[in-house]
This record gives C-alpha cells, structure tokens and sequence, in this order.
C-alpha cells in the first residue's frame, strides 16, 4: 500500500502539481488473514469487532500531492473473524460541520453496523449519521465483513513437492478446471497458470 501510494503521489504532482487529493490504500491477505494498510490524508477507516471495539486505521501521512515523496510504510494488522472495515470520506463526516462530532457519529453508526447482520450497512451508517443534516460534499462509504469461515469452504490448498512433476501437473489441471467452471476468461486463465 505504501508503495501505490508513493506511486500515486509522484504522478499527481508531475501531472497535476497544484492539486492534492487524499487515499486509504490496503490489502487483505484471506490466507494470513490480516490487512497492510497506508494512508495520505484520508479519514481513518475503522476497524470493528463484533464485540463493539473499534480501532481507527490511520497513519496521519500528508495527503497526495503533498507528500514530497515521504516514503511512508505499511501498517499491518492482524484481522479477526467477523470483523467489519468502514471505509469513508470526509464528506461524512464533516457534514455536521464539526469535525469531532461527525467522526464520534460515524465510529458509533460503524460500531452498531459491525454488531447488525449483514446487508446494506452503509446505508444504515449512512442514514445514522446524516438523519438530521446533509452534506454539501461527496459522501461514499464502503462496508467489508471478514468471514473467514465462509472464504474456508471456498478454498481448496495444495501442497506438493516442487520436485514432484507429476504433482504440479494435476495442480495445474485442477486449477484451470476451477477457473473454466467459474467462466475466468481465457486470457486470465494463462496468466494464472503461469503464475
């Protein structure tokens, strides 16, 4: 994530150097299960345990475009079964035009969503948050359950002895026949096969 970031910084200033913009990059990893996440001045996304608790992700980087190539790094988190991410912008939060307060409202809005059954929660945070005000910004909201229980029945694992040709052989073929089933194009079945 630090990297896209970096990435991304260098760009907008060489194309765009009057203008900044903010990011949250991550990447979950299902077979570790955990999170790598960097920041530019993005709201923090928070992360909520079934339980209630909630853990703001941010690493309070300047935003793109601002950064002069800071060369931030990752943070990685381990995530836990059932965990809700709540991704979102500033025009949530700011739209009651206290800051403090519309963060307060989302971190409580994402903390009953995390404990609600799944199903359009960011609707739910959404509305929670701006029941009596409206923004005059962009509003998104991006909502992520974590089952782990779930991905494992989906999931197959191979392990073999990179030695054993014949062995590589039948993963290859399986693995082309789970892409073929799951109508992968042909050109994304090569590159995974090459892989």
């Amino acid at each position: 994530p630090a990297v896209m970031l970096d990435a991304a910084d260098r760009a907008l200033r060489l194309e765009h150097p009057d203008v900044f913009v903010t990011a949250w990059v991550a990447v979950v990893d299902l077979t570790t299960s955990s999170l790598s996440y960097a920041s530019a001045g993005h709201p923090p996304a928070l992360l909520c345990s079934q339980s209630g608790a909630v853990r703001s992700l941010s690493d309070r980087a300047l935003p793109l475009g601002m950064r002069q190539s800071c060369h931030e790094k990752a943070t990685t988190i381990a995530l836990i079964d059932g965990s809700t991410l709540v991704l979102y912008t500033d025009g949530l939060s700011e739209a009651t035009r206290d800051v403090l307060t519309g963060e307060a409202l989302v971190r409580a809005a994402a903390t009953t969503a995390a404990q609600a059954p799944w199903g359009r929660l960011a609707g739910a945070i959404r509305r929670d948050v701006l029941d009596t005000t409206a923004s005059s910004d962009d509003v998104a909201i991006l909502v992520v359950r974590f089952d782990f229980s779930e991905v494992e029945q989906h999931v197959q694992r191979l392990a073999f002895d990179v030695r054993d040709v014949d062995a590589a052989r039948r993963a290859r073929r399986l693995l082309l026949a789970t892409l073929t089933k799951r109508r992968f194009p042909p050109m994304e079945k090569l590159n995974a096969e090459l892989v």
